[in-house]
């Protein structure tokens, strides 16, 4: 129950950014709300984000204008280990690693989630999925 509270948070504040994102771009809807608040969302909406419920991870790499925060994520465990030798052990061979930025001296070990993307990692495989916003 408490991660399904979690996701909903989630979609939640995603729902407010969008709004607040598609009433800076509407001028009947701009002209009512504070200029302040809303020009903060009318270049863009960026989200970059993870939620789980202890067994899949569900994370997303998205921007209305194209330009998503970037998200990697590791191929398998020795990836992991490799970048921190004394985590060796502590995770099992199913470990996946999702980061905003590539980690350690190791560039290549990352796998870069295309802009507008989901992830879906779950028992060792990731998942990825394209993402597109529907119109309000």
């Amino acid at each position: 129950m408490r991660m399904f509270g979690t996701m909903l948070l989630a979609a939640w504040t995603l729902l407010l950014l969008y709004v607040f994102w598609r009433a800076a771009t509407v001028p009947a809807i701009a002209r009512r709300v504070a200029r302040p608040l809303l020009a903060a969302f009318a270049a863009a909406l960026w989200a970059t984000f993870a939620v789980s419920d202890g067994s899949t991870l569900w994370c997303m790499r998205y921007a209305s204008d194209g330009d998503a925060p970037s998200l990697y994520y590791s191929a398998s465990a020795e990836d992991i280990y490799a970048i921190n030798p004394a985590i060796a052990g502590h995770f099992g061979p199913k470990a996946r690693t999702v980061v905003s930025e590539p980690v350690g001296a190791y560039a290549e070990m990352w796998n870069e989630a295309p802009q507008s993307s989901w992830l879906v990692v779950r028992d060792g495989d990731v998942s990825v999925e394209p993402f597109k916003a529907m119109a309000m």
